[in-house]
């Protein structure tokens, strides 16, 4: 590596290095966001038929909303209506195909494996490790922002329309240190055909819509698939970033593919423990009570 090269990943380091997280250190971001999605106006929606976005972030053109109801919202069995997904613009205005987590983690596969790019993949796991326990959210001040609303026939979007209402924002926002998508962008300037800015935050909206869900099911379903009192579980946004981080860990080495595959094929999700993060985010992560670089 290059002196220059060593300087910079020294300077990220000073930026991003972090303890090992635990559940409790985000427990109130999460409730916060989990209670605005509660409380999203539903009245005359409906799945496919009328839906509203939300206006979450601009960047550059690129613009992110949520969109809801979701599909699971009129499922017969484990219905979940809070339901939302991600949506993006590009800068003409055209909408970005939705990712699934296959998606995602293709994306990642291509743009990382393919082209060695082993040093920017660690920089990128930390990012989706941070952004597990929100590190990197900020609270904000309750302003108004836009809602559109979606309209549908025979089951494909029709028209968007201007909407009557304006919304708060949701409590707690996810801002990435500006300075480390600035460099990390002069290597991978996109992912899965955004910006890696905006495919950060199209990560972050899913991770929040797998809290939102996991919370209802856990507090306000009945029936079979009612479970115990949430409790600050890994299950939802927890689950879903560590798996990214364990997929990084396969692309740069680190993680062999029957344990990530073996849990694939198991569970549905592959979260690195805290062991497998320390070593995919080498040098970046340290075990709580340990002096980090800078503290964050």
């Amino acid at each position: 590596m290059s002196k220059g090269a060593q300087d910079k990943l020294q300077a990220l380091k000073q930026v991003l290095s972090v303890q090992i997280q635990r559940t409790p250190h985000c427990r109130n971001p999460r409730l916060e966001n989990i209670e605005w999605v509660e409380r999203l106006p539903r009245k005359g929606l409906k799945n496919k038929v009328l839906e509203r976005q939300v206006l979450i972030k601009d960047i550059n053109g690129e613009t992110l909303y949520i969109q809801y109801p979701g599909k699971e919202s009129e499922r017969k069995r484990d219905q979940r209506p809070w339901d939302f997904r991600p949506k993006v613009y590009d800068n003409s205005g055209n909408p970005v195909k939705d990712m699934s987590f296959s998606d995602i983690w293709g994306s990642l596969y291509d743009e990382l494996y393919k082209t060695n790019r082993h040093n920017s993949a660690r920089v990128l796991a930390v990012l989706f490790y941070r952004m597990a326990f929100m590190v990197d959210h900020k609270k904000v001040a309750p302003t108004k922002t836009p809602c559109r609303l979606v309209q549908f026939q025979d089951g494909k979007q029709s028209s968007i329309l201007l909407d009557n209402i304006n919304l708060c924002p949701p409590p707690w926002v996810y801002e990435p240190p500006r300075w480390v998508i600035k460099e990390l962008s002069k290597s991978v300037p996109s992912l899965g055909g955004l910006s890696l800015e905006a495919f950060l935050r199209y990560n972050e909206l899913l991770a929040w819509n797998e809290d939102s869900k996991y919370y209802y099911r856990d507090t306000k379903a009945t029936g079979p698939s009612a479970s115990l009192p949430w409790k600050d579980r890994r299950r939802g946004r927890m689950n879903t970033l560590l798996t990214h981080v364990k997929i990084i860990g396969f692309i740069v080495g680190e993680i062999k593919a029957a344990d990530l595959f073996g849990s694939l094929a198991g569970r549905g999700v592959a979260p690195a423990s805290s062991s497998e993060v320390k070593r995919i985010c080498a040098g970046f992560i340290s075990d709580m009570g340990t002096k980090t670089t800078k503290k964050v």
